[in-house]
């Protein structure tokens, strides 16, 4: 690093507040992640409910997702 007018002085490290807090966040929600999760594995189940869409019931095994109102509908609508 060159010396100027505006460097700091030799073996002064500037900090970011910002930068210290996020370091301790990152520490604090480390644990929080599950490298062993599959997250395919994470699938919604909704046999013998009714599509929201079509109106037809889901089959079990069906793929299948859940509506902003609340409902299912089939990943693949036949609709």
């Amino acid at each position: 690093m060159t010396e100027g007018p505006t460097s700091p002085p030799e073996g002064y490290r500037l900090r970011n507040p910002n930068e210290e807090a996020g370091r301790r966040y990152e520490e604090e929600v480390e644990h929080e992640t599950d490298l062993g999760a599959d997250f395919e594995e994470n699938e919604l189940h909704a046999a013998g409910q009714t599509c929201t869409r079509c109106g037809r019931p889901i089959a079990p095994g069906a793929d299948v997702r859940r509506t902003a109102s609340g409902g299912y509908q089939h990943e693949v609508c036949p609709a």
